[in-house]
């Protein structure tokens, strides 16, 4: 998984690639000291990706190096991801076992864009957290390692809104009545503006308005998940002057519809005055005024029990053959407990045919594998299932 904190923009002193290579010489297996037809030996190669003063270029030409190596590499990789829990490690396995599933550009394409899409909303999931310096790291790492992503303006935009919400004059903030909701409930939800500084401030957003975007997102026990944006704008006329410490607020109703059939919904919102005036004493401001974005869950009345104490519910419905219990539980589990879940649900494979179609569809999606069948998964966990827990989860909740 990408891990934000690798790829600082920071330049510590050269001796940390002096250690790299005393530690690597010490922990590694003898065959990546080996030359081969004039490349250079693995080890060096590692140093590079390892040490936290390699320019991007030289990491990103490191990299390179040692996808030609090939599938010949993944268990060194799996090695050195394992002892130092380096993202880079794991693309590069990702990567290279794409190559082995198929060659095609076609498949190629498809994984990285669902790959770094997982970590994406990764990057959300931790703004919305109130982590923001973490998520800004996260959606950096994404634009280093892939920065001609289909969505890479997207990710561009995500971490310019987090340092405007770091330095704007107002506070924007955004908070719906509750956290879970049952399909055909309108999701109430209230936006303000306050002012934290010790002096009155005028603001004036002419035609603007507030922005609210709605981006919805529906998973079935099946696997299959749509998804649809909707916006809508929230008047502001004339001007409104807030007072020290006072609050200007709203509230909006967001549409959720009754659904015939089992799906876990996901509504995120997200806010933001796109340019006004703010009048602060002698300043005069134009700033884009960002409100911290909220995430809502819709999910049957029957299933709300399972929030209260997902793995406990997750690991009882696997027990009793409860299919949609488990899918419902299962998108509140966190990372440490799914390293519990995922063998058992494994284990558990071929067994029920209902049970497989839910359990591969849980499976797919925190793992971002396209893969079927107990072998496959079992093969998977052995690979990935020691270091699972040291790494935040990506999927929803």
């Amino acid at each position: 998984m990408i891990s934000g904190d690798k790829y600082s923009h920071s330049q510590p002193p050269r001796i940390a690639s002096a250690i790299l290579f005393a530690c690597l010489a010490v922990v590694c297996s003898p065959i990546i000291f080996a030359q081969t037809n004039g490349e250079p030996p693995l080890f060096y190669l590692f140093s590079l990706v390892e040490a936290p003063d390699t320019s991007p270029e030289k990491v990103e030409a490191a990299m390179n190096q040692l996808l030609g190596r090939g599938q010949k590499i993944v268990p060194l990789l799996q090695e050195r991801f394992n002892e130092t829990g380096n993202t880079r490690y794991f693309y590069l396995m990702q990567k290279l076992s794409n190559t082995r599933v198929s060659t095609s550009a076609e498949a190629d394409k498809w994984d990285k864009s669902h790959y770094f899409r997982q970590k994406y909303q990764e990057a959300q999931n931790a703004m919305e957290s109130g982590e923001s310096e973490r998520a800004i790291k996260l959606a950096e790492a994404i634009l280093t390692l892939e920065p001609q992503l289909d969505f890479a303006e997207e990710v561009k935009r995500f971490i310019s809104d987090l340092r405007d919400m770091a330095q704007q004059v107002l506070y924007g903030e955004m908070k719906a009545e509750r956290d879970i909701y049952v399909p055909g409930e309108t999701v109430q939800v209230q936006l303000r503006l306050s002012n934290p500084n010790n002096s009155p401030v005028a603001i004036h957003a002419g035609d603007n308005g507030i922005v609210l975007q709605v981006y919805v997102q529906e998973f079935t026990p099946a696997g299959s998940c749509v998804d649809h944006t909707l916006s809508h704008i929230i008047p502001l006329t004339g001007q409104i002057i807030l007072t020290s410490r006072q609050i200007w607020q709203s509230k909006v109703a967001i549409p959720n519809p009754v659904s015939d059939k089992a799906i876990y919904r996901v509504i995120h919102l997200k806010a933001a005055i796109p340019r006004c005036q703010v009048q602060q004493e002698d300043r005069r401001l134009y700033p884009r005024i960002v409100f911290r974005p909220v995430r809502v869950a819709v999910l049957p009345r029957p299933f709300h029990d399972v929030v209260r104490q997902p793995i406990a519910s997750a690991l009882y419905a696997l027990r009793l053959g409860y299919a949609e219990h488990l899918f419902f539980a299962a998108f509140f589990v966190d990372r440490q407990a799914q390293a519990e879940l995922i063998p058992a649900m494994i284990e558990r494979l071929g067994t029920n045919a209902a049970m497989d179609q839910v359990i591969t569809a849980i499976l797919r999606r925190v793992s971002g594998q396209n893969l079927s069948g107990r072998n496959a998964w079992h093969n998977y966990w052995q690979a990935n299932g020691a270091s699972w827990a040291k790494h935040k989860a990506s999927g929803e909740k």
